[in-house]
């Protein structure tokens, strides 16, 4: 019997329209063209889900602030990792690219302070971007191959990459995703129990939360993994909720009961104007700036009565005469002498660099008691912190350190701080600056890191002091205070004095303010802070704004904080929670990918966090 031959189709009339049952015309397409528009939807809506990511996290932060977004800004970003099919290498650039843009523009302010900045700005930010496509790529690793529940892997890897760029490469833990509620007191209250980085976790969670009751129906289908329990996100996110703001009006109420009960323990007087940075600075433009300085504590003396500690900025106090401290024994460092420096004039110089320190802070403690009256405390018993720079001068080096100096009513060197954690390209240059050659090209001198923590004790308050980033650090400032306290001194008040002119008024402002709001929070100290051109501010042991002064504009804040050493579970134990779960979610990586490069013949080796083989079948 003849085999009945199948009808040729016709090419020229294979995609012809046809009509269907109900008489109208309808459009056949071979299902490779079919294919073809399916993939190139999925591209569309990939590129559209990072990029939205991206925009609606930057908005969380100043400066617009509108910190709400946090809340739905990481939905994009899960909406990948839900994705059973395997994202390809080009998804993850696509992810890194939106995060370059997150960075870039969050961190624009970087490139304000001197040109060569440009390329640290673009450096910083290309860096900082791979953790997006870190935290979709691992998240997926931790859901499709260890079957870890979303609403439990997405806040553990979260936080765990926060913490771990907050330590590599000296850290950087500005933009943490808590920042974002910096001005929302009531949420960061937990974090002197589970840390700034476990407020971040919650914060993700409710973006779980909220991917695991979207619409699924609008424009696509139901994740294939239906069986996976819906009640888990919800759970945790309406838990971790009612923790937070359960907490946080607890410790509210408890701030204003101490405010009421504790005496104050400084009457501060911090003092903001706005001075030159140093690579436009004269030697005239910098005198001018310490006179405004002077004539601004002139005017706080006469608008706060019984001011007992006068404040000024980093940096501002130096006016091109660093304080000199001569340890050479009559020989001259290479340095000096390469620089033409006399050896028998040296001496001279450093007496001469003494008294003008002695007049300088002189007249800083005359100008603080301009206006004595009655409630007044008496004249010459107003202290002083201001930021200089001390020279220390050895035969072999010259050590330069970016210091806290503590100015006693006499005029006189009570102690010091030399600044311990010194920032990359500002203060000094990796490598050695290629072994000197951008310290020359750029005329600086590479910055001497401090070896000690000090506590300056004024009328009885214990201050421990940091300069500039060193509030953008929360381990460094923990260890600060852990140190001293073991030590005996443990610290009544935090300090920090900055030079943010730097940023031209710009959010890197902001963004530097919400890390002292948020250490002042989980280590339950007041902080003050004295900044060139903003934002001079005093923060309570809640993390409270009870004053600030107006960014670019010349101001003098009277801070009056009060006792607050309330205990948390972080200042006994620090991060150390956060980082076993870092360690937990390397280790999980590493155990994924160590067979794939070691058996790549039997595992495969697809893009990060494509699956195993079990759910490439799947998808």
């Amino acid at each position: 019997m003849a085999k009945k031959e199948r009808p040729q189709k016709d090419p020229k009339t294979e995609n012809q329209p046809i009509k269907d049952h109900s008489g109208k015309q309808s459009q056949q397409r071979h299902p490779s063209a079919l294919s073809s528009i399916a993939r190139n939807d999925a591209e569309r809506s990939r590129w559209i889900s990072v990029f939205v990511g991206a925009l609606l996290l930057w908005t969380a932060f100043p400066p617009l602030g509108l910190a709400l977004t946090a809340f739905f800004a990481l939905v994009p970003w899960l909406w990948l990792v839900q994705q059973t099919a395997p994202l390809q290498r080009k998804d993850y650039f696509k992810l890194w690219l939106a995060g370059s843009l997150f960075w870039l523009l969050t961190l624009q302010g970087i490139r304000l302070a001197f040109w060569p900045l440009y390329a640290g700005w673009f450096a910083l930010s290309l860096y900082l971007a791979a953790y997006v496509p870190l935290f979709v790529g691992i998240t997926r690793i931790a859901v499709h191959h260890w079957r870890i529940p979303l609403a439990v892997s997405a806040p553990l890897v979260w936080c765990s990459l926060e913490l771990t760029r907050s330590y590599f490469l000296t850290g950087f833990s500005g933009l943490l995703l808590a920042h974002s509620f910096a001005r929302v007191p009531i949420v960061l209250q937990l974090a002197d129990q589970i840390s700034i980085y476990g407020i971040g976790a919650w914060i993700v969670s409710i973006n779980v939360a909220l991917i695991e009751i979207l619409p699924w129906r609008i424009g696509q289908s139901p994740p294939q993994d239906s069986s996976r329990p819906r009640w888990l996100p919800l759970s945790i996110a309406l838990l971790s909720t009612l923790s937070i703001f359960g907490y946080g009006f607890y410790r509210i109420r408890e701030t204003e009961l101490l405010k009421q009960q504790q005496p104050k323990l400084l009457r501060i007087a911090l003092i903001q104007e706005n001075a030159p940075t140093m690579f436009e600075a004269t030697a005239q433009l910098r005198h001018e700036a310490w006179q405004r300085y002077a004539n601004g504590t002139r005017k706080a003396s006469e608008r706060f009565e019984n001011i007992q500690l006068v404040v000024w900025p980093e940096s501002v106090f130096t006016a091109n005469e660093p304080i000199m401290l001569d340890y050479s024994k009559g020989t001259l460092a290479p340095e000096l002498a390469s620089a033409g420096v006399n050896a028998e004039e040296l001496p001279q110089t450093v007496q001469s660099m003494s008294r003008l320190f002695q007049l300088k802070a002189q007249s800083l403690i005359r100008a603080a008691n301009l206006a004595p009256t009655e409630s007044t405390v008496q004249a010459n018993q107003i202290h002083a912190i201001v930021g200089t720079d001390v020279w220390e001068l050895y035969p072999d080096k010259v050590k330069r350190f970016n210091s806290a100096v503590w100015i006693d009513p006499q005029g006189q060197i009570a102690d010091s701080y030399a600044k311990k954690h010194l920032v990359m390209f500002g203060e000094y240059f990796p490598l050695n600056g290629f072994f000197g050659l951008l310290y020359k090209l750029f005329g600086m001198s590479a910055v001497s890191t401090g070896d000690e923590e000090k506590c300056f004790e004024i009328y009885g308050a214990k201050i421990a002091p940091s300069i500039c980033f060193e509030s953008m650090i929360p381990h460094h400032l923990y260890g600060q205070i852990r140190t001293l306290t073991l030590k005996g001194k443990s610290p009544d008040l935090m300090l920090n004095v900055t030079n943010d002119g730097w940023f031209r008024g710009s959010s890197m402002l902001d963004h530097h303010l919400a890390c002292s709001i948020a250490s002042a929070v989980e280590n339950r100290r007041p902080m003050v802070i004295a900044a060139n051109t903003g934002l001079s501010a005093w923060i309570d042991g809640a993390g409270r704004l009870e004053a600030i002064a107006h960014r670019m504009e010349p101001d003098q804040i009277l801070a009056e904080p009060y006792r607050d050493s309330r205990p948390g579970l972080f200042q006994i134990i620090g991060d150390w929670p956060i980082r076993i779960f870092a360690a937990i979610t390397w280790m999980l990586v590493i155990a994924y990918w160590l067979p794939r490069f070691v058996y790549p013949a039997k595992t495969g080796l697809d893009s990060l966090a494509d699956g195993n083989a079990k759910d490439s079948a799947e998808a």
